[in-house]
């Protein structure tokens, strides 16, 4: 019981955003207690990610995680104990001058209309966010999506490759590197 509530609880803070000051998306996808169905089990683990658009954001959320999460298990009578792991997705951070190259060069190689810019920032997690904390870049997503409309997320078990993408991607990546060679002479 404490665990449905928890996991509740999680949903109703990521729902209201206004108490972190910015999005965050909470996701639980593991929740484990117990081996038998009619024994109450000792311990349960939930565990699950956060995804946020800025440090600061993330920051409040672990805080508002952690106080939401104790606060319903002092409710039972329960203990909690919260763990973050600090290896977890960063904010992905587009640096604007070279998502501006990007977009030159990549308009510059194949036609303006196969580019489109996102009008709003995506919530999903990206392990290229580490290498943007060093190094200024931009990341860019090729679009799979079927003709039909009918296209599984990327980490659906339904989800198909759509081949069809496959020049557009090529396309895209070599007017990326003859851009960026002329515009550093390499």
């Amino acid at each position: 019981m404490v665990a449905a509530q928890v996991v509740t609880g999680l949903q109703t803070l990521a729902d209201t955003a206004s108490e972190l000051d910015g999005p965050a998306v909470i996701s639980v996808g593991h929740i484990h207690g117990g081996e038998a169905k009619n024994i109450i089990p000792e311990t349960t683990v939930i565990a699950g990610s956060l995804r946020t658009l800025s440090s600061e954001t993330r920051d409040r959320a672990r805080d508002a995680i952690e106080h939401t999460a104790t606060n319903i298990a002092d409710n039972f009578g329960a203990t909690v104990s919260t763990v973050f792991d600090e290896r977890a997705y960063m904010p992905l951070y587009n640096d604007p001058a070279m998502c501006d190259r990007a977009r030159r060069a990549i308009n510059a190689g194949i036609a303006e209309e196969t580019v489109l810019e996102m009008d709003a920032p995506s919530m999903a997690s990206e392990d290229f966010a580490y290498y943007l904390q060093r190094v200024p870049g931009a990341i860019l997503w090729l679009g799979t999506q079927w003709t039909d409309g009918d296209t599984p997320p990327l980490h659906s078990p339904r989800y198909d490759f759509n081949d069809d993408a496959l020049a557009v991607g090529m396309g895209a990546w070599l007017s990326l590197v003859q851009g960026f060679s002329r515009q550093w002479r390499l």
